[in-house]
């Protein structure tokens, strides 16, 4: 197999669009063959991936990445496996759709999922019959180059092209920006900070970039088990660390519940946070002017413990932090991928929405929120007016959002719309990286069309209606 790993992205612009032609050419049987292999592939190689991010990164928990590893891989593929992509995708008595492929998809992958996102974006891509290029962070550039070769040799063996998924390293800000800017590179798909999703949008190309997830959570006294509420919060929060950008990032909780919820989490290996200990954690996971420290990010509770010199029970899971604000010199009342988490008490449903409107414009508009409540409660639907794409009831936040245990679509690229920049407030697929071709025939003959319009305003308005 030809290499997968290119210094210059001209190079790997070439490389790609030749595996896109050459897949272009297959049919769905084909396709489905390639990307199962690829799937299997990646599931099969999953222990290894997952201990590389952890190594080279030193973000999360091996048992975590493995799980978003096999998620990405085989847990996705199930679910889109026998979706067609290739032909007649739709089909109805006058209109034909027929998928076309994007071509070459330019994949900005992040440091905190520096294989799962990448898996997830090159199956994806070759569901569409695309070419993938990988543009990782800097400090995961190994990680991802070994998920193209796994990718790639998968494709090969099942009779898909070479280079089918390939990778750009070293990676420097030039680099990147001119493999955005290439002729061959058809689509970008960008998850990571702020800054570099902004520049995918600006560099003349569709563009399906994301926003950061400042998730709130409110509690409300319909809930109908605390406990349960608490279990499955910690469920997400703890995975990997916190590093998904739909976890938990506040609670907010109704007094008249707060009682129940407060002790169910101490019990659960919460550890609330005052004075001097508060202080040195602040410090551990923000610099002076309020931005997120890198080295606190995807951390266990014990570990921001020590690196903070605070001295932690022995059940420490999580840090809770409570607050009564939120704003730009408070830094827990932001997104902070790590083991922390604000928290909120809250005198009556109302102001819990205003709360949690104020953290999702705190850096969070369009991704998610959730509320824990009776799923009946009005509640619930007055809750549904936040400015987020997706609204999780009763579900842990990573989980989901991405579609594990709800309808979302399956996808580790969560659209945050318009209310952070985004084109897209959906989950992202498959589905975003093909074209439809439209086939059609008359539905109506020109006469039956244009003489209402020639007549009478009463028969005009009867064949609008």
């Amino acid at each position: 197999m030809l290499d997968v790993t290119f210094a210059d992205p001209a190079d790997a612009a070439r490389a790609a669009r030749r595996a896109a032609d050459a897949m272009a050419r297959l049919e769905q049987d084909e396709t489905n063959r390639v990307c199962e292999a690829m799937a299997t592939a990646a599931w099969s190689a999953a222990p290894e991936l997952a201990q590389l991010a952890v190594d080279e990164t030193g973000y999360g928990r091996y048992e975590d990445k493995l799980l978003k590893d096999r998620y990405c891989s085989w847990g996705i593929w199930e679910r889109i496996r026998d979706e067609p992509s290739v032909g007649v995708v739709y089909k109805s008595e006058h209109d034909w759709h027929y998928a076309e492929p994007v071509g070459v998809v330019m994949a900005i992958c992040p440091v905190t999922n520096p294989t799962s996102t990448p898996i997830f974006k090159g199956i994806s891509a070759a569901k569409g019959r695309n070419a993938t290029i990988i543009a990782p962070h800097p400090r995961a550039i190994r990680s991802a180059a070994r998920v193209a070769e796994v990718l790639s040799a998968a494709a090969v063996e099942a009779g898909g092209p070479e280079q089918l998924v390939t990778c750009v390293a070293p990676v420097t800000l030039e680099a990147t920006q001119a493999l955005m800017r290439h002729p061959e590179v058809n689509m970008i798909l960008a998850t990571g900070g702020t800054p570099m999703v902004r520049a995918a949008y600006a560099a003349g190309k569709p563009a399906y970039g994301v926003g950061p997830g400042n998730v709130p959570v409110y509690i409300d006294p319909s809930v109908v088990d605390p406990a349960l509420a608490v279990e499955r919060m910690l469920l997400s929060k703890l995975m990997d660390y916190g590093t998904s950008c739909s976890v938990e990032q506040s609670l907010v909780v109704h007094r008249d519940v707060e009682p129940a919820y407060r002790r169910a989490l101490i019990a659960n290996g919460v550890h609330f946070v005052t004075g001097e200990d508060r202080r040195k954690l602040e410090e551990t996971c923000a610099s002076q002017d309020g931005a997120v420290r890198p080295e606190a990010v995807g951390q266990s509770a014990k570990r921001l413990a020590e690196m903070a010199g605070i001295d932690a029970p022995a059940d420490l899971r999580l840090f809770a932090v409570e607050l009564d604000r939120v704003a730009r010199d408070e830094p827990f009342s932001q997104e902070i991928l790590t083991s922390v988490v604000g928290y909120y008490v809250v005198p009556d449903a109302e102001t819990s929405q205003d709360i949690c409107d104020q953290i999702l414009a705190h850096g969070g508009r369009g991704h998610t929120a959730i509320i824990w409540a009776y799923e009946h409660d009005p509640v619930v639907k007055r809750f549904a007016s936040l400015p987020v794409g997706r609204v999780l009831v009763n579900l842990p936040g990573t989980w989901g959002a991405a579609g594990l245990l709800s309808e979302m679509d399956p996808s580790f690229m969560i659209g945050t719309g318009v209310w952070s920049g985004s084109i897209i407030s959906e989950n992202v697929t498959f589905r975003n990286m093909i074209q439809r071709k439209r086939l059609v025939d008359a539905v109506r003959t020109p006469e039956e069309f244009l003489d209402p319009i020639r007549g009478s305003h009463q028969a005009a308005t009867s064949w609008i209606a």
